[in-house]
């Protein structure tokens, strides 16, 4: 691809000796990215006037545009009004800009690929993610959603990610408005995760309970998943009749009382866990026994993976009171993409302590799915832990932006 210099540029930096990764990497992708920008949509964006001072609000807690711009200018700093930045962002369409960021992934998957990290199977989990919204709650890209901050709207993003401690990159973030439909959002998101990983197994909560997603997962995308089962009169009344162990597997048919064609019979299975909560998942997964169903519950545990992803990502989240789709979208995925380069510093520290070794090489050498969910469950030696925490992540990347506004141009690619 075109843009393979900017990978081999970004690599070549990253492995000079006493290299900095935050300059490395504010020499190479703001630059990338300006140029994805004016090949896909022929928007000109000014690096250091525009394009730098968004990324700068982006590492600073919770700062605006306008307040990236004021700090900047009173330190001295040449930049575009917040005005002239928000227009041009604003031009940016919200569906090109999937594909830009997905351009941009590549470039970091392709750093890491490069950096020894190889695409193997991984347990990945698929989830909603809600930014609460306060306006006009007539605009077309609100949701509704459950209450959250004092409010029962949001913008709305559907996000994958894989969960394994160490590796947790978003494979996906794409904008969900009323009008979509969630089994070819489903799919699209389905197809992002196959270009960066392979799917041992897929984890969603049961906010995607509903027979088309199981059609769909099993029957066309033929992957592997695992789903909490929403409880209902019936499934209660079957558990109750039939006296479940606390591991049982079991055939269950939904839409029992409909027309043929809307009846779909898949596997449940019926957990009472140690402190005496019970729960239904159900999953596609042949479980001949208690032992893999307990594989199940474990690995199926590790899904709070991506709510944990959430949670950091807020530390990249620009501030905006902007109804514009369009820049919520952009600044949106440009936090999750930086939280991925937070998380490729920690792959790399950790790379070279030689800590991601042990447990890859089991995920890699796994021949059945029984060998897979054994190694993905199996706890570490260790308590992983970021190396570099992601407030400390983001200061030295502001300091690596200050540094770049001082010169004339960034390091050429």
């Amino acid at each position: 691809m075109w843009y393979e210099r900017y990978t081999n540029k970004l690599v070549g930096l990253l492995l000079k000796p006493n290299t900095i990764f935050e300059d490395a990497v504010m020499s190479v992708i703001p630059k990338f990215l300006a140029s994805l920008i004016k090949i896909k949509m022929n928007v000109k964006i000014n690096i250091k006037k525009t394009l730098l001072p968004v990324f700068y609000a982006s590492f600073r807690q919770r700062f605006s545009i306008s307040q990236a711009i004021e700090y900047l200018r009173e330190k001295g700093y040449e930049t575009h009004s917040a005005k002239y930045i928000l227009d041009k962002i604003r031009q940016l369409n919200a569906e090109s800009l999937n594909e830009i960021f997905d351009c941009c992934r590549e470039v970091i998957f392709t750093a890491l690929d490069k950096c020894g990290h190889k695409k193997r199977k991984c347990l990945i989990a698929i989830d909603y993610h809600d930014k609460p919204f306060y306006g006009d709650k007539k605009l077309g890209h609100i949701v509704g959603c459950k209450r959250k901050a004092s409010t029962n709207f949001a913008y709305r993003y559907i996000t994958a990610c894989i969960v394994e401690e160490g590796i947790r990159f978003n494979l996906a973030c794409l904008p969900v408005t009323q009008l979509d439909n969630e089994q070819d959002i489903l799919k699209k998101v389905v197809q992002l995760c196959r270009k960066y990983a392979e799917i041992g197994c897929l984890l969603l909560d049961k906010g995607f309970n509903s027979v088309s997603n199981y059609k769909l997962i099993e029957e066309e995308l033929h992957e592997k998943y695992i789903m909490p089962q929403q409880s209902n009169e019936k499934l209660e009344r079957l558990i109750k009749s039939n006296k479940f162990s606390a591991y049982t597997l079991f055939e269950y048919v939904f839409n029992e009382n409909r027309a043929e064609e809307y009846r779909f019979g898949a596997k449940l299975f019926y957990i009472i866990a140690e402190n005496g909560e019970k729960y239904t998942f159900v999953t596609n997964i042949n479980a001949d026994d208690e032992t893999i169903l307990k594989l199940i519950m474990q690995c199926y545990d590790k899904r709070w993976g991506i709510e944990t992803g959430y949670r950091t990502e807020t530390n990249f989240w620009c501030k905006t009171t902007s109804k514009s789709f369009n820049i919520r979208t952009f600044l949106a995925l440009l936090s999750f993409f930086l939280q991925d380069i937070w998380t490729f510093k920690n792959y790399l520290s950790h790379t070279k302590i030689g800590t991601h070794e042990p447990r890859a090489v089991k995920i890699i050498n796994s021949k059945t799915l029984a060998d897979f969910l054994t190694a993905v469950s199996e706890k570490l030696s260790f308590v992983w832990r970021p190396i570099q925490k992601a407030l400390m992540f983001c200061e030295f990347c502001c300091d690596a932006i200050i540094c770049k506004l001082k010169k004339a141009k960034l390091v050429s690619c």
